[in-house]
């Protein structure tokens, strides 16, 4: 009798085993599609970097001025230089699609890292998410900027741009949902190359039929804050005028999140992290010096709603010719879109799988092998934040100016974890790719930069400051945070931590 029972509980517990690593593969069953090469042209589109300065240079001409944009350029390089090899080491060890919580998790000291996981997850999610919001918005600002230059007499209402952010939804969606794995490779491989092909196009272009400016407004060339923003402080002018450059950069982890799609992912996703961010800081630096040579007078194109516009018709004194090169603009914007939501959704599935979202979110499709739950759940997020937009412009930009803090915050996070463990007698695990003695001062340096952006991204750009120019990244930064730590103090007992097993399959099938 006893022998019965003792096989009765010996079978049931092999089934609860089966049954669990059944569940184990159904959260982690993606399709590895990328090779190296689309991989590194999917994720050098999605910083698009000289088109983030093209469709930025606002910011820069209202603080700082050029020498802002040309020499506090190579600043911001050498520090997202320093942040993308920091985390590509993280990534060469634990290649999974939760990214930097993952990394705070395995490189916490052990007494802080369940709460520090926890508050990294939430911040890095919402980051994600304000991320979709604010690129949706700039392709329709794009868009809204050429049907102006065509007719002048249109006036552009929220409910327009809520219109416009919802038709780029439907599209990419529609590619993420049902065609991911057979077209995004190669639809991405095919925006790398608009993104390499523009760039040139762009830059002949300017610099064959623009009126040219001087060296020393290139690279000297400055612009009175007092007037312009408001800021009598030149030093916080130019460090205001940075955020042109630091847009430029932000985002180059969606390539860890896609990295459970990746062959060879301990290989190719930390060097495509460091090669993206080297290759479009050279694009970006190199069209700055395009731009400020051919720009005209700084003053007549931001009398332009895109002052990038502006640069154009000045250069080919052709209207319909500034709306063709705009318009190549707002596609490169499209294809980006689709990589954000790839990215924010396996982001929102993989929190799912370590019991921080809905555990109905964790699940992969078995045929069309993507999370769609996790896709419908996010966007469905986005779509509700734009209804923002129907009422206030304002409220709208509140939750969009997360977005960039909140990365920074991420990214500081992790690479603080990599430096405690560099500094305890247990040393952190290295992969195929590591920058080995260089690894401290580099970790140190990117830390330094990180804590310094982070500093200046909640300054408000212009002075005084009004209810509709105030910059709210930190007060909404510091909500998302008290809502974690709420969060924290009902699920603390309940949640035990990253699911180990899950690690294992992600990174190992």
């Amino acid at each position: 009798m006893a022998t019965q029972d003792h096989e009765k509980e010996a079978h049931v517990a092999g089934n609860e085993i089966q049954e669990a690593s059944s569940d184990v593969i159904a959260q982690t069953r993606v399709e590895r599609v990328f090779n190296s090469v689309q991989f590194f042209l999917l994720t050098i589109t999605f910083m698009s970097s000289w088109e983030s300065i093209a469709g930025n240079l606002y910011s820069v001409f209202y603080n700082g001025g050029p020498q802002t944009l040309v020499w506090g350029f190579l600043l911001v390089w050498a520090g997202a230089m320093a942040q993308a090899a920091s985390l590509a080491e993280m990534a060469a060890v634990q290649p999974i699609a939760g990214a930097m919580y993952h990394w705070t998790y395995a490189l916490a000291p052990e007494n802080i890292k369940r709460f520090a996981t926890w508050i990294q997850g939430w911040v890095t999610w919402c980051g994600w998410v304000s991320m979709t919001v604010g690129i949706g918005n700039s392709t329709a600002y794009w868009i809204t900027s050429i049907v102006q230059l065509n007719y002048p007499d249109y006036v552009s209402k929220l409910w327009h741009t809520t219109l416009m952010i919802w038709a780029q939804i439907l599209l990419t969606v529609s590619v993420n949902l049902f065609k991911f794995g057979k077209l995004v490779p190669w639809i991405e491989t095919a925006a790398g190359v608009l993104h390499i092909s523009c760039f040139f196009a762009f830059a002949i272009t300017l610099l064959a039929l623009a009126p040219k400016n001087n060296a020393h407004f290139v690279f000297l060339g400055r612009v009175n804050s007092a007037e312009t923003s408001g800021w009598t402080n030149d030093f916080i002018g130019w460090n205001l005028g940075l955020q042109t450059s630091v847009w430029s950069f932000v985002g180059f982890d969606a390539a860890v999140h896609l990295s459970e799609e990746v062959r060879r992912a301990p290989n190719t996703v930390p060097r495509v992290m460091v090669y993206t961010n080297l290759v479009n800081g050279i694009m970006a630096w190199l069209f700055i010096l395009v731009i400020l040579f051919c720009v005209g007078d700084p003053q007549e194109a931001l009398q332009y709603s895109q002052p990038m516009l502006a640069v154009l018709l000045n250069a080919t004194g052709s209207a319909r010719v500034a709306t063709a090169m705009g318009s190549l603009l707002v596609l490169i914007g499209i294809l980006v879109m689709i990589v954000n939501i790839a990215s924010m959704s396996r982001l929102s599935w993989s929190w799912a799988r370590d019991g921080g979202l809905p555990k109905v979110l964790a699940y992969v499709d078995s045929i069309k092998r993507v999370p769609a739950r996790a896709v419908l759940f996010s966007i469905t997020i986005v779509l509700l934040l734009t209804l923002i937009n129907f009422g206030s412009s304002v409220a709208f930009q509140v939750f969009t100016s997360l977005s960039t803090i909140s990365m920074y915050v991420s990214y500081f996070i992790a690479i603080l974890m990599m430096v405690f463990r560099r500094l305890s007698a247990s040393p952190p695990p290295v992969g195929p790719w590591s920058m080995g003695r260089f690894g401290m001062p580099v970790n140190l340096f990117a830390l330094v930069y990180t804590a310094y952006i982070i500093v200046w991204l909640p300054f408000p750009t212009t002075m005084p400051i009004t209810g509709a120019n105030f910059n709210y990244s930190s007060p909404i930064l510091g909500f998302v945070v008290l809502a974690a730590v709420g969060l924290w103090v009902v699920r603390r007992k309940s949640w035990p931590g990253l699911r180990e097993d899950v690690i294992e399959v992600a990174i190992n099938k």
